[in-house]
């Protein structure tokens, strides 16, 4: 399944590109002309279909339906409850090791005042973004109880904005364990799972129904559908484009067209576009060889082991080195020239920070979960 890592990795790439975005070219979302470096560019931009390129919210919810496929699949093969018990159990190991390296990696830069974001927001306009960040008082106590519990199980986000899904992820496995484990052995899992997703919805927590349908791409695949050629092309080619064009949904006030001409029933909906989105754009994979292969090359490859990696540091880089970076050129190379330069060098750093990282702390973090849950819970 290595075209799942590819998704997985373009999709913390475009996330990176959208806090770029943010960053230095805020009329992106705040739809100002006066905010604009590009004559207005970044407004015509955010009102086409490509947007779906910087939508983090839309790549956030294909992370959440990957992690319902992935962690629910070797059970569905398997059908061994033990599996469910032993992934449960390493969790949050898991997560929160890589977490909580970010979390002191940004503690360090804040305490040696390596964080120039809010100078840089100076000039960029990025006030309510970038400006934002790492202004809070008390930094040690923050520190504190961002890594004991307040990341992990409240989202705390104030030392890396990305680790607001962190809760959701460590939750959203365990619903996805506790399905199975519920419904184990039973004829009745796909009743489960509809009802599971009609609740979510009733109790306002529509970002969970992500993970519920990650666990539905097992039946797809146990089951595969018998469809002709050009039947998966023209089928795969419209969940494709329908999901991407879902994903160009601006959840923060969207000005596109063909949005603003869509029926009241449709647009009372929009709370689910980017979860939708998200699943058409997966399941357009799943039934296209093409796709597949497409996802499985070697560079998307490399990206999506890097993935998580990626997803955490970027923004620590973005307001330290780049926007050192950009102070220090911004008035000798003009302010596209500099963030060009800026845009380059910080991919350059957050790519090799980022193997390193996954090589050394995520592979190790599997492995460390590994070992405790062995080491506490397996028997004998």
């Amino acid at each position: 399944m290595l075209y799942l890592d590819g998704i997985r990795g373009l999709a913390a790439f475009f996330v990176l590109l959208h806090h770029f975005c943010l960053a230095f070219y805020p009329a992106y979302y705040t739809h100002e002309m006066a905010d604009s470096h590009l004559n207005g560019m970044e407004l015509v931009y955010d009102n086409t279909f490509f947007s779906f390129l910087t939508s983090g919210s839309f790549c956030v919810h294909i992370f959440f339906v990957l992690s319902g496929y992935v962690l629910s699949r070797k059970y569905y093969r398997e059908n061994d409850l033990g599996i469910i018990i032993a992934s449960a159990q390493k969790r949050y190991l898991r997560l929160f090791i890589p977490v909580g390296a970010t979390l002191l990696f940004s503690y360090i830069l804040l305490q040696v005042g390596a964080y120039y974001n809010v100078q840089a927001a100076a000039i960029t306009g990025s006030h309510e973004w970038l400006g934002g960040f790492w202004t809070f008082p008390r930094p040690a106590i923050v520190f504190l109880k961002s890594f004991l519990w307040e990341t992990m199980f409240l989202g705390n986000n104030q030392y890396d904005t990305t680790m607001w899904t962190m809760s959701i992820e460590l939750y959203g496995s365990m619903l996805v364990f506790a399905l199975l484990a519920l419904t184990h052995n039973s004829r009745n899992k796909g009743v489960m799972l509809v009802l599971t997703s009609v609740a979510l919805v009733a109790m306002g927590k529509t970002q969970y129904i992500c993970f519920v349908l990650g666990i539905s791409f097992n039946y797809l695949e146990l089951r595969p559908p018998a469809l002709s050629s050009p039947v998966r092309v023209l089928l795969s080619t419209g969940l494709m484009v329908a999901g991407c064009m879902l994903g160009s949904y601006e959840i923060h006030g969207d000005t596109k067209p063909f949005f603003a001409h869509l029926p009241p029933v449709v647009k009372a909906m929009r709370g689910i576009y980017h979860i939708a989105g998200g699943y058409f754009v997966i399941l357009a994979v799943l039934l296209s060889p093409r796709l597949q292969a497409f996802f499985s090359s070697r560079l998307l490859r490399f990206l999506g082991f890097i993935s998580f990696s990626l997803y955490l540091l970027h923004c620590l880089i973005i307001g330290s080195l780049g926007s050192a970076l950009f102070l220090r050129l911004h008035e000798s190379m003009g302010y596209n020239g500099a963030v060009a330069v800026v845009f380059a060098v910080t991919l350059a750093v957050v790519v090799g920070l980022s193997y390193l990282m996954a090589r050394y702390v995520d592979v190790k973090a599997m492995q460390v979960a590994g070992y405790c849950h062995k080491r506490w819970f397996k028997q004998g």
